[in-house]
C-alpha cells in the first residue's frame, strides 16, 4: 500500500477522485432515437398508387424515383432523376413540404393496374392543386394528367416510378424543371 505523508497530495488526489466521480463521465448514456430515414413528399407521390391495391416501400419522394427516372413533357422534353430532384427540392424551398396534390383516377383510363413484380405498370392520373405564388402572393391553379410507368425495384424492394408523362391542363406545367414554379 502507498503511504501519502504530504496532506496537500492527498488533497489533490481526493478532489480528483470526487471530481472524476461526480461529473457523469462513467455514467452509461441513454440511447439516442436514430433519425431514420427521411419523410418527403411534397408533391403526394404515395396518392398515386391509391386505389391500386399496392403501395411506396419508401415515404420519401427521392426513393419513390427509380434510378433510371424519366421525365416526359408533352413539347417532347425528356428530364432525369437528378434534375427533377433538384427541382422538387427548389418546389419545397418556394412552397413548402406539402404542395396539396390531389392525385385522381383517370376517367378515361379506369382500368386497375395489376402490379407484378415481373413487369412494369401503367398508372393514369389527373392532378390538380393551388399554390401561393411567393413574390405576388397570388393564388395560382394547377390541373392536368399524368401518365406512370412503375417498376420494380428488386435492389429496393419496392415499387418506383420509372416514366412521367405529364400532359397539363394550361400551357406550362408546375412539374416541369423548365418552368418559372
Amino acid at each position: 500500500m502507498i503511504q501519502i505523508r504530504n496532506p496537500l497530495s492527498k488533497g489533490i488526489i481526493v478532489c480528483v477522485c470526487l471530481l472524476t466521480a461526480s461529473c457523469g463521465i462513467f455514467t452509461p448514456r441513454q440511447d439516442e432515437e436514430p433519425l431514420g430515414p427521411l419523410k418527403r413528399d411534397p408533391l403526394n407521390f404515395k396518392a398515386i398508387l391509391d386505389g391500386t391495391g399496392d403501395e411506396f416501400n419508401k415515404e420519401d419522394f427521392e426513393e419513390m424515383l427509380h434510378e433510371n427516372f424519366i421525365y416526359r413533357t408533352p413539347v417532347g422534353e425528356t428530364f432525369y432523376k437528378t434534375q427533377m430532384v433538384i427541382h422538387i427540392e427548389k418546389i419545397m424551398n418556394n412552397y413548402g413540404d406539402n404542395i396539396g396534390v390531389e392525385w385522381k383516377e383517370d376517367p378515361d383510363h379506369q382500368v386497375r393496374p395489376v402490379f407484378d413484380e415481373n413487369d412494369s405498370v401503367m398508372v393514369y392520373r389527373r392532378y390538380s392543386f393551388s399554390v401561393q405564388n411567393p413574390s405576388t402572393d397570388s393564388i395560382i391553379s394547377f390541373s392536368g394528367k399524368s401518365e406512370f410507368t412503375f417498376a420494380f425495384f428488386q435492389q429496393k424492394n419496392t415499387w418506383t416510378i420509372l416514366e412521367w408523362y405529364d400532359i397539363p391542363d394550361q400551357r406550362e406545367s408546375f412539374f416541369d424543371p423548365n418552368s418559372p414554379y
